[in-house]
C-alpha cells in the first residue's frame, strides 16, 4: 500500500510539474502572441497611413503644379508677355522690363515692367483688372494717368508692375 500511496504521489508531483511547465508555457505563448498582435496593428495603423498620403500626394501634386505656375521664368517672360498683348489688344502699349532682382522683404525673385498705354479708360481699367485677376503672382505698384488734350476719350496711363517668378 505505501508502494502505492508513494507512487500515486510521484503521479500527482509528475503531474503537477506538467502543469506548472505547460502553464508557463502559455504564459510565455500569450506573451508573444500579444506582443505580436501590438507590432501587426502598429503596422496596419502605418500601412493605412501610408495609403492615406499616397492618396492625398495626387491632391498635393496638383496644388504644387499650380503654385508653381504661378510664377514666370523670368529669364524669358514670354507667357507673361503674350498675356499682357492679349488683355491689351484695343490699348496702344509698349513694353519695357526692368531688372530681375529680389528685394528686402520679398520671398521671391521679381521683375518690374514699366508699361506704357493709350486708350480709353474702361478698355484701360478692364486691362488693369485682368492684370490683377491673372494666373500669375502680380503686384502694381505704380499707376499715372494723364488725359490727351485733343482727344477727350483717351488716356495715357504709365503702369509699374512687379511680376514674381522663378529664374
Amino acid at each position: 500500500m505505501k508502494k502505492i500511496k508513494i507512487t500515486l504521489f510521484l503521479t500527482l508531483l509528475a503531474l503537477i510539474a506538467v502543469f506548472i511547465i505547460i502553464f508557463n508555457n502559455l504564459n510565455v505563448i500569450f506573451s508573444e502572441v500579444q506582443r505580436v498582435e501590438s507590432r501587426v496593428a502598429t503596422l496596419q495603423s502605418r500601412a493605412d497611413n501610408i495609403i492615406k498620403f499616397e492618396k492625398e500626394q495626387d491632391i498635393l501634386d496638383e496644388r504644387i503644379k499650380k503654385i508653381e505656375s504661378m510664377f514666370i521664368n523670368l529669364k524669358v517672360p514670354i507667357d507673361f508677355i503674350a498675356f499682357l498683348e492679349e488683355k491689351g489688344e484695343n490699348l496702344l502699349f509698349e513694353i519695357s522690363p526692368r531688372l530681375v532682382m529680389k528685394e528686402e522683404g520679398d520671398s521671391w525673385d521679381s521683375l518690374r515692367i514699366q508699361i506704357s498705354l493709350k486708350g480709353d479708360y474702361f478698355t484701360f481699367m478692364r486691362f488693369l483688372e485682368e492684370i490683377e485677376n491673372s494666373p500669375f503672382l502680380v503686384e502694381v505698384l505704380n499707376i499715372t494717368i494723364n488725359r490727351e488734350e485733343e482727344l477727350l476719350e483717351e488716356i495715357q496711363v504709365s503702369l509699374l508692375i512687379k511680376i514674381f517668378g522663378k529664374i
